[in-house]
């Protein structure tokens, strides 16, 4: 069975010291949250889908499209890719 974690094993496993942003991401769908009468509580698993969305992002297929050919317009005028900012 998944781990059942209190908001301030959430908090550690996150890697935030602030429960608003936690509460944040919950009200925007982010991260699920498991109500038991005043409780609440997270499943570890969901904590680590999450945070392993927001480490690598997925991207549309037209974003990546669109850096294939900004990387071709670089090679083809004899750029470094990426840019160097």
């Amino acid at each position: 069975m998944d781990d059942r974690l209190s908001t301030k094993k959430a908090l550690e496993v996150l890697g935030w010291t602030h429960r608003n942003t936690l509460y944040t991401r919950v009200k925007a769908g982010e991260i699920a949250v498991i109500k038991d009468g005043q409780r609440s509580y997270y499943l570890r698993s969901e904590l680590e889908r999450y945070l392993n969305a927001v480490q690598n992002p997925e991207i549309t297929v037209e974003e990546a499209h669109r850096r294939a050919q900004e990387a071709a317009d670089y090679a083809d005028r004899g750029l470094e890719w990426p840019p160097k900012s």
